[in-house]
C-alpha cells in the first residue's frame, strides 16, 4: 500500500483516490500486480494483460462508462488526488436487466435454474425450522460479524491490534448464560459437530434475542487459547442460489 501506485475507493463510497508511493519498495518486495503477472507467465499465460504496468492496468480499469462520462481519467485523478463520482439513481430509468424489462415476481430464469419461480421462504439450513434434530442438540445460533476496528482477521498479527482487541469473547444473553451456569468472564467451550473453541463469556442484554450468541472478528488460530478460531466450527456449506459462503448458518452449544 505504501510502496506502490494505486487507486482505491471505500466500500459503497463515492470518492475515488490516487495513492503515490510513500517509500521505495524494501528489499525484494513486489506489488500484487507484479506477483500475479510473474505467476501467470510461469504458468504459461501469454496474454498482453500480464505485461501491463501498474499505471497501464489502472488506466484500463478506469475505462468505464460512469468515469468516462464525467471526464474522470487517470491523469485527472493523479492531479487532483481524489475525485467525487456522481452515480445515477439505480434503475432510475425504470429499466431492469430482466427478460421482460420489469421487476419480476415470477422468474423464468429462476425456474430454469431449478428454483421456485416465485420467491418463497426457505429455512436456514442450520436452524429450528431447517434442521430441528440438530437444533435440539445445538440450540444457539452463532453470529460472527467483523468488528468495527478490523476487516475480519486482517492485521491480527500486529501486537497493538491484539492489545486493542483483547481476548476473544462470546457475547451471550444473560438468560442463556444463567441456564448453563455461566458467569461473566468464565472460560467457555463453544462447540458443534465440527469442533470446539475456547472463548471468554461476556454476559449482555444488548443481544435482544434469546438463543443468539455473537463473537466479533476472527483472530489468528496461533494467537488464541487452544489454537483454534471460530473458523473451526463454521460450516463450509455453500448457499443454494449464488454458491456463496454461509457463515451465519451455524448452530452451537456453549458449556463451561
Amino acid at each position: 500500500m505504501y510502496k506502490i501506485i494505486d487507486i482505491n475507493q471505500n466500500y459503497s463510497g463515492l470518492y475515488l483516490r490516487h495513492n503515490e508511493p510513500a517509500i521505495e519498495p524494501l528489499g525484494e518486495c513486489k506489488s500484487n500486480g507484479e506477483i500475479f503477472n510473474a505467476i501467470a507467465k510461469k504458468m504459461g499465460y501469454t496474454e498482453h494483460i500480464f505485461d501491463l504496468t501498474t499505471v497501464e492496468a489502472i488506466k484500463a480499469t478506469m475505462q468505464t462508462e460512469t468515469l468516462i462520462s464525467q471526464g474522470i481519467t487517470y491523469d485527472v485523478l493523479k492531479e487532483k488526488h481524489w475525485v467525487k463520482i456522481h452515480i445515477d439513481i439505480p434503475f432510475g430509468d425504470k429499466e431492469f436487466p430482466t427478460p421482460s424489462g420489469k421487476i419480476e415476481l415470477y422468474s423464468e430464469k429462476l425456474k430454469e435454474a431449478g428454483f421456485h419461480p416465485v420467491a418463497e421462504y426457505v429455512p436456514t439450513a442450520e436452524s429450528k425450522d431447517g434442521s430441528p434434530d440438530l437444533f435440539k442438540k445445538y440450540p444457539l445460533t452463532l453470529m460472527t460479524p467483523h468488528t468495527k476496528n478490523l476487516i475480519n482477521s486482517q492485521m491480527y498479527n500486529i501486537p497493538q491490534i491484539n492489545e486493542l482487541m483483547g481476548e476473544p469473547v462470546l457475547y451471550i444473553h444473560r438468560d442463556d448464560a444463567l441456564e448453563r451456569g455461566i458467569m461473566d468472564g468464565d472460560k467457555i467451550n463453544v462447540l458443534n459437530d465440527r469442533g470446539t473453541i475456547v472463548l471468554t463469556a461476556k454476559l449482555t442484554s444488548t443481544i435482544t434475542k434469546k438463543g443468539t450468541v455473537l463473537s466479533y472478528s476472527c483472530p489468528w488460530p496461533k494467537l488464541v487459547e487452544g489454537g483454534k478460531s471460530v473458523n473451526e466450527i463454521t460450516s463450509d456449506r455453500l448457499s443454494d442460489m449464488a454458491g456463496g459462503s454461509t457463515y451465519h448458518t451455524n448452530l452451537v452449544e456453549v458449556t463451561k
